[in-house]
Protein backbone atom coordinates (compact mmCIF):
# COMPACT_ATOMS: atom_id res chain seq x y z
CA UNK A 1 0.00 0.00 0.00
CA UNK A 2 1.36 3.39 -0.70
CA UNK A 3 2.02 5.53 2.10
CA UNK A 4 1.59 9.67 1.81
CA UNK A 5 5.46 10.18 1.13
CA UNK A 6 5.16 7.69 -1.58
CA UNK A 7 2.13 9.61 -3.10
CA UNK A 8 4.39 12.66 -2.58
CA UNK A 9 7.10 11.12 -4.44
CA UNK A 10 4.70 10.14 -7.03
CA UNK A 11 3.13 13.41 -7.45
CA UNK A 12 6.48 15.23 -7.60
CA UNK A 13 9.00 13.47 -9.31
CA UNK A 14 11.21 17.26 -9.51
CA UNK A 15 12.55 16.15 -6.17
CA UNK A 16 14.72 13.56 -7.47
CA UNK A 17 15.97 16.14 -9.93
CA UNK A 18 18.97 16.17 -10.94
CA UNK A 19 18.65 12.81 -12.72
CA UNK A 20 22.12 13.44 -14.88
CA UNK A 21 20.43 11.56 -17.33
CA UNK A 22 18.43 12.80 -21.02
CA UNK A 23 15.02 13.40 -20.39
CA UNK A 24 12.04 13.51 -22.97
CA UNK A 25 8.90 14.55 -21.07
CA UNK A 26 6.12 13.32 -23.11
CA UNK A 27 2.66 14.10 -22.81
CA UNK A 28 -0.39 14.42 -25.13
CA UNK A 29 -2.51 17.22 -25.87
CA UNK A 30 -5.75 15.20 -24.52
CA UNK A 31 -3.83 14.04 -21.49
CA UNK A 32 -6.77 14.86 -18.38
CA UNK A 33 -4.50 12.63 -15.83
CA UNK A 34 -1.41 14.71 -16.10
CA UNK A 35 -1.83 18.76 -16.74
CA UNK A 36 0.37 19.70 -20.02
CA UNK A 37 1.38 22.42 -17.58
CA UNK A 38 2.43 19.94 -15.01
CA UNK A 39 5.05 18.16 -17.47
CA UNK A 40 6.38 21.73 -19.05
CA UNK A 41 7.11 22.90 -15.29
CA UNK A 42 9.11 19.43 -14.60
CA UNK A 43 10.75 20.07 -17.74
CA UNK A 44 11.74 23.56 -17.03
CA UNK A 45 12.64 22.38 -13.43
CA UNK A 46 14.85 19.46 -14.78
CA UNK A 47 16.72 22.14 -17.22
CA UNK A 48 17.19 24.40 -14.12
CA UNK A 49 18.32 21.75 -12.30
CA UNK A 50 21.24 20.75 -15.17
CA UNK A 51 19.58 18.17 -16.72
CA UNK A 52 19.19 17.82 -20.39
CA UNK A 53 15.23 17.83 -21.20
CA UNK A 54 13.28 17.93 -23.73
CA UNK A 55 9.50 18.85 -24.10
CA UNK A 56 7.40 17.11 -26.82
CA UNK A 57 3.16 17.42 -26.84
CA UNK A 58 1.64 15.29 -28.87
CA UNK A 59 -1.86 16.42 -30.54
CA UNK A 60 -4.45 14.42 -29.70
CA UNK A 61 -2.85 11.84 -27.27
CA UNK A 62 -4.28 10.76 -23.69
CA UNK A 63 -2.25 9.34 -21.41
CA UNK A 64 -1.78 5.79 -21.63
CA UNK A 65 -0.74 6.32 -25.63
CA UNK A 66 2.26 5.57 -24.92
CA UNK A 67 1.04 2.11 -24.01
CA UNK A 68 -0.06 1.43 -27.84
CA UNK A 69 2.91 0.57 -30.12
CA UNK A 70 0.58 2.66 -32.98
CA UNK A 71 0.79 5.69 -31.17
CA UNK A 72 3.01 8.97 -31.89
CA UNK A 73 4.16 8.58 -27.93
CA UNK A 74 5.33 4.84 -28.66
CA UNK A 75 7.57 6.22 -31.29
CA UNK A 76 8.50 9.33 -29.89
CA UNK A 77 9.91 7.30 -26.95
CA UNK A 78 11.42 4.83 -29.00
CA UNK A 79 13.25 6.90 -31.00
CA UNK A 80 14.54 8.90 -28.43
CA UNK A 81 15.73 5.18 -26.44
CA UNK A 82 17.40 3.72 -29.14
CA UNK A 83 19.01 7.50 -29.76
CA UNK A 84 21.63 6.28 -27.38
CA UNK A 85 21.91 2.78 -28.78
CA UNK A 86 25.02 2.87 -30.91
Amino acid sequence: MINELGLFRAKYPSQYLPLQVPIQAIVGSADVTVPINQTIIFAEQARKAGDNCTTVIIQGEDHFAHMNPSSKSWNKALTFILSFIP
